[in-house]
């Protein structure tokens, strides 16, 4: 809230230069992205049931946590930093969301249905973008999501490179040169943890987001790996959010850190500066109120599912 504090608190302790400067500029050009607004999708009837189940436990947990509530004794949690253990619980919420399919036998919660609207519009979009002749790059957080998008994507003829972290390095490499940077696979499915760093792919013309990160950084430099100074052509990113979901407050979150980083590191004049500042807590908080909105969407319909 008081940016000419914030630069000289960190003035001191960064060196550093911006692509976009004229010094910069003049020896190294690297191309400012098209980012896209998102796709706005809707839930299927089965999986917004199943969602709601595993946010509603959540909120659970979040009331009792914000309410003072403290664990039993001798329960682990008393060990663990409260934003680390938050983020593992809500976890659970942002898998239900975006790979529901991880919830097998074993749990409380069981994913019965089949592939959700989220996942049939990522594959008819990248399969529009690979009959565009475009040269498409996927980051996603779950190698369960890469493994499902790859097998469906084949049935529809469509050759994908996998890039994540239960696959070899050495495989994950060679696959990537000879398929997607010098050879004719036209589409890379990579998770963020293996791809998001170190790694040159400036072949890449667009890049899609199937599922959000709590930090601007992480999805920046997935986003860097093709905005590379060999770039020849303009890159357009784009991501896929579901309507009333986890989607819109991790964005939120992101959208806020990018525009402090930004402020304060590469002296950027904020575009959030009129906006009211929106905590982590804030965001989870605002979250676990609009569950309330959700529950009546199709209310009807959804009172037997939530049985």
């Amino acid at each position: 809230n008081n940016l000419p504090a914030y630069r000289a608190a960190l003035a001191p302790h960064i060196k550093r230069r911006i692509p976009q400067e004229p010094l910069v500029a003049k020896d190294v050009q690297i191309p400012v992205p098209n980012r896209q607004e998102p796709h706005v999708l809707s839930f299927d009837d089965e999986h917004l049931g199943f969602y709601l189940k595993v946010a509603d436990d959540f909120a659970q947990w979040w009331g009792q946590s914000k309410g003072g509530q403290q664990p039993t004794p001798g329960d682990s949690t008393r060990r663990v930093n409260p934003l680390m253990m938050l983020l593992v619980r809500i976890g659970a919420v942002v898998r239900a969301n975006n790979i529901p399919q991880r919830f097998g036998n074993g749990g409380e919660f069981v994913w019965r249905g089949g592939l959700t609207s989220k996942q049939r519009f990522a594959i008819e979009r990248l399969q529009e973008l690979v009959e565009a002749k475009e040269k498409v790059l996927l980051f996603c957080h779950n190698p369960e999501t890469v493994e499902l998008l790859h097998r469906e994507l084949a049935k529809q003829g469509i050759d994908s490179v996998r890039a994540h972290g239960g696959i070899p390095i050495a495989k994950r490499y060679s696959d990537i040169q000879k398929g997607f940077r010098h050879g004719g696979t036209p589409l890379m499915l990579a998770t963020t943890g293996v791809a998001q760093a170190g790694m040159d792919l400036p072949e890449a013309s667009r890049v899609v987001y199937y599922d959000r990160d709590w930090a601007s950084k992480v999805e920046d430099q997935a986003l860097a790996r093709a905005l590379r100074p060999q770039t020849a052509h303009d890159v357009v990113a784009e991501w896929i959010h579901l309507e009333g979901s986890i989607d819109e407050y991790m964005a939120q979150m992101v959208d806020f850190k990018r525009d402090c980083f930004k402020a304060g590191v590469d002296w950027c004049t904020p575009e959030l500066a009129d906006s009211e500042f929106l905590h982590m807590d804030t965001i989870v908080g605002r979250f676990v109120e609009g569950l309330a909105e959700m529950r009546g969407l199709k209310s009807f319909e959804l009172r037997d599912k939530l049985k």
